[in-house]
């Protein structure tokens, strides 16, 4: 007996919905994990892990001992954060500027290697070693000998000592020399008329200002300090090689200047550039004398002595080996200057010369 049509079962080829979402899921999974893969950061200097350990994530082993490289050469240093083709790019800069420093230095070596001043400056070196340990020699035994003569006295070598720095201090201790001219940049109204020792207002301002607020900053400090002490002031004029054409006066009235107020610096006529040069010291002279006396510390300035000098035009303000009679005859305006020095000229114990009244 056959069974019926209704009670055969048939075979389905359609997927089930419990499949069909299954797979869905697994597509899904799929998707996901082939995005993370792309997104994940990689490496800048590749795959090769034997590479990576080498230069180091993102070239750190090359950029760090590179950009301390580029400090010393005076570049800028390569961010952290830089591609990595700028990193290259930037190590390809390092490498030529280094190479050229390195050529520059080459090329000063070779130079001095082969300088005769160099073998010359290295000889009298040497040479001016040998002499010191000479020196140091004999000091030593100089030294050794003294300590015999004083018996090992700790006392006396102390007060030996003290007294040979004090010398060595007042050997170096020199006081300024003052120099200026109208020449100097800034010194354009410290000019005298031509022939003349007249001092315009501003060459006395800036003389009380300049020069004679130094010299009495000097001497004072000199004497509140302790340090060694100056009795005498040098003002020495000088001039340059123009002729002067006056008949001078000098001889006659001189005197009278020298000797007290009533005769004026005016009343002298130069018949030299020496009388010239005398005739602008004693107008210095006169404006340092009336600084002196609206000074607070006059008292102190009153003690140093003014000498005036004239070196005309003996004393060129070049230095020239064989100067001829032409570079003391032309005018320059660098050679008429005054000088001013301060100095100890007097015995101890001898007072110095009162001011004229």
């Amino acid at each position: 007996m056959s069974e019926s049509d209704d009670d055969v079962p048939t075979q389905s080829y359609w997927p089930s919905v419990t499949d069909l979402f299954l797979t869905l899921f697994i597509i899904a999974i799929a998707i996901v994990a082939v995005v993370f893969c792309a997104l994940l950061p990689t490496n800048n200097v590749g795959k090769d892990r034997t590479l990576v350990i080498a230069v180091g994530n993102d070239l750190r082993h090359v950029r760090e001992p590179m950009n301390r490289l580029r400090t010393t050469l005076d570049l800028e240093p390569v961010e952290s954060n830089a591609r990595p083709s700028a990193v290259i790019s930037a190590l390809s800069e390092t490498c030529d500027t280094a190479v050229t420093q390195i050529k520059l230095l080459q090329d000063r070596l070779d130079r001095l290697k082969g300088s005769d001043d160099l073998k010359a400056e290295v000889e009298r070196l040497l040479k001016e070693n040998d002499a010191l340990k000479q020196q140091l020699q004999k000091l030593q035994l100089d030294y050794d000998e003294l300590l015999r003569t004083l018996g090992g006295d700790p006392e006396l070598l102390k007060k030996l000592i003290k007294e040979i720095d004090d010398l060595r201090r007042q050997l170096h201790d020199k006081p300024p020399n003052i120099q200026f001219s109208e020449s100097e940049e800034g010194k354009k109204t410290y000019r005298f008329d031509s022939g003349s020792s007249v001092m315009n207002p501003d060459f006395i301002k800036g003389l009380r200002q300049n020069e004679f607020a130094q010299l009495a900053g000097e001497i004072i400090g000199r004497e509140e300090e302790g340090r060694v002490k100056v009795d005498t002031l040098e003002i020495i004029g000088h001039t340059d090689g123009a002729p002067l054409s006056s008949d001078g006066n000098l001889d006659q009235k001189l005197p009278d200047v020298l000797a007290g107020p009533l005769a004026k610096i005016s009343s002298l006529t130069p018949g030299s550039n020496n009388d010239l040069g005398l005739l602008r010291a004693l107008a210095v002279r006169e404006q340092w004398e009336q600084f002196i006396d609206s000074h607070e510390q006059g008292e102190i300035l009153r003690k140093i002595q003014i000498r005036c000098y004239s070196a005309g035009q003996t004393i060129l303000p070049f230095a020239k080996v064989e100067p001829g009679a032409g570079d003391f005859r032309k005018p320059d305006a660098r050679a008429r200057r005054i000088e001013m020095r301060l100095t100890r000229l007097l015995e101890q114990g001898v007072p110095p010369q009162p001011k004229a009244e």
